[in-house]
């Protein structure tokens, strides 16, 4: 007998299906939001400023622009003895007065008005006894005129006037001293 056909190839069966991904996280709950802080009462407080006590805002202080930095300062304390004049108005200086001025002896005209010097103007300025011309006007000094100043017998010209609070009495009343051109702030 003739050979029987194979039989049909059975069909395959169907492939697993795949697994069904794995169900994503819920979202976190969101926080609750903080609670209001209670308001807080105003509180009072009792300093009270005089009213002639005026608030000054003092700029920052940049010492790297101070009179003591300066070529024409440096120069002068090299040399008191010859040294004249030191002229550095309008230079946007900082800092305080070095009490070393009292040390340039021959130092005749001190212009160091216009500028961001700040503190008390220092006694020794009264050993400059050559001194004819002193400006020190538009800068923040403080303080009383120091006595020592009386001492200036030769000066002519004073300008103090514009600082922050500098005080004291006017320089023509001041023994000796006969200015043309004096200038100050308040009386203390």
């Amino acid at each position: 007998p003739p050979p029987s056909p194979a039989p049909p190839p059975s069909p395959s069966p169907p492939p697993p299906p795949s697994p069904a991904p794995p169900p994503s996280p819920a979202p976190p709950p969101s926080p609750a939001p903080p609670p209001s802080p209670a308001p807080v009462p105003p509180r009072s407080f009792p300093l009270q400023l005089p009213p002639q006590a005026p608030l000054v805002l003092l700029p920052p202080v940049d010492h790297a622009n101070s009179l003591e930095t300066q070529p024409a300062y440096i120069a002068c304390l090299a040399s008191p003895s010859t040294c004249t004049s030191l002229q550095l108005q309008d230079a946007q200086l900082t800092g305080t007065l070095p009490s070393e001025l009292g040390g340039l002896v021959a130092l005749e005209v001190l212009l160091l008005g216009d500028n961001l010097l700040t503190g008390m103007l220092p006694t020794e300025l009264g050993r400059l006894t050559s001194m004819r011309k002193l400006i020190l006007h538009n800068n923040l000094l403080t303080g009383t005129l120091p006595t020592e100043l009386e001492d200036l017998t030769l000066l002519q010209t004073l300008y103090l006037n514009n600082n922050v609070g500098l005080c004291g009495y006017n320089p023509v009343t001041w023994g000796g001293i006969k200015t043309e051109r004096t200038s100050i702030g308040s009386a203390c």
